[in-house]
């Protein structure tokens, strides 16, 4: 990996990201640039973005293409969220997506 270009097209996205009072939206903007412009570097191919509601993680964003139903949410013991709270960040390796997922969690009413 050619870390030296790796790092100047970091650099340059992160000036780059519009900043916005809606972290959402700002969010939103990372999540579909980090998809796009390092895939091929980082092996990125999609992302979620979930906001904790109560005892459950509820779905705001998914980028490329949403696939969870609408208000999709998982409870906060779901392995992945527990992870996420951990560590900051839920990495699933190619091989491994489509196990367990998240999809089959549950709808709010």
């Amino acid at each position: 990996m050619d870390y030296k270009n790796l790092f100047r097209k970091i650099e340059r996205n992160l000036r780059t990201i519009e900043r916005s009072n809606d972290l959402l939206a700002t969010l939103a903007e990372i999540l579909r640039r980090l998809v796009d412009d390092f895939q091929d570097d980082l092996g990125l191919v999609g992302g979620r973005i979930y906001d904790r509601k109560g005892s459950s993680y509820v779905l705001k964003r998914e980028y490329p293409t949403p696939r969870a139903p609408k208000d999709f949410k998982v409870p906060a013991t779901y392995p992945p969220i527990r992870e996420l709270v951990e560590k900051g960040y839920v990495y699933t390796p190619a091989r491994r997506r489509g196990r367990g997922r998240a999809d089959r969690g549950q709808r709010s009413a």
